[in-house]
């Protein structure tokens, strides 16, 4: 198949192909704004923050791409491999009941619904840590509008017509927003542990020098 371009004149808004141009034509050192790799960057940050195991079970997904055309059904294709590294199946349960029990003092009894006797899911718990967390909880809706559009993909036909709506502009701002989401989810977690480490390095002085006032009276007395 071809197409005419009735006027075929370069847009004086495009800022993807003019870095395009500048970087192949003109031979510029131009960055890439790559928010899906920002994303998948924070998301590794996110883990190195953990010893022995990783908040996100897996940190790349081979088939996870931007939509390949512009089409509907490609954005929905292209959520549906990203809610794979972000949902709820990549999720480590013990890490999450581990942040909760080590910063905000919850019990087994805490994981447990009261009124329907279930145990939390993984993204009601995430969403209680991102919840104490400023800003944290655009982390959740932005999974939230992610699953959506991967609910279209998995289970749903969907006619693959080409549109005037810029859908590989829409999953960059999705990405962006995970990208910011999880930078602030990042920093949250660092500090919490920051204040863990501050505190037992506390109680490890206190204990040194009731140690030491000890020995002292004990010097003292003979």
């Amino acid at each position: 198949h071809s197409y005419e371009v009735e006027e075929p004149d370069f847009s004086d808004d495009d800022p993807g192909f003019i870095r395009f141009f500048r970087r192949n034509f003109e031979g510029e050192w131009v960055d890439y704004n790559d928010p899906l790799e920002k994303a998948l960057g924070k998301i590794q940050e996110i883990n190195n923050l953990f010893e022995d195991a990783n908040l996100f079970t897996q940190g790349q997904n081979q088939y996870l791409a931007y939509p390949v055309g512009n089409t509907y059904k490609n954005l929905c294709d292209s959520c549906s491999e990203l809610y794979k590294v972000v949902g709820p199946d990549n999720l480590n349960i013990n890490i999450l009941k581990e942040l909760l029990r080590d910063h905000f003092g919850y019990t087994e009894e805490d994981f447990i619904h009261k009124d329907s006797g279930r145990p939390f899911s993984k993204l009601q718990l995430l969403q209680k840590i991102t919840e104490r967390i400023s800003e944290g909880y655009l982390f959740i809706d932005t999974i939230n509008e992610i699953k959506e559009y991967r609910v279209c993909a998995d289970h749903k036909i969907i006619d693959p017509q080409h549109s005037n709506i810029n859908y590989v502009g829409e999953f960059q701002r999705i990405c962006a927003s995970l990208h910011r989401s999880l930078m602030v989810l990042r920093n949250g977690i660092e500090k919490m542990q920051r204040q863990i480490k501050s505190q037992h390095s506390l109680e490890v002085k206190m204990m040194r020098e009731e140690k030491l006032q000890s020995l002292q009276n004990w010097v003292n007395w003979i």
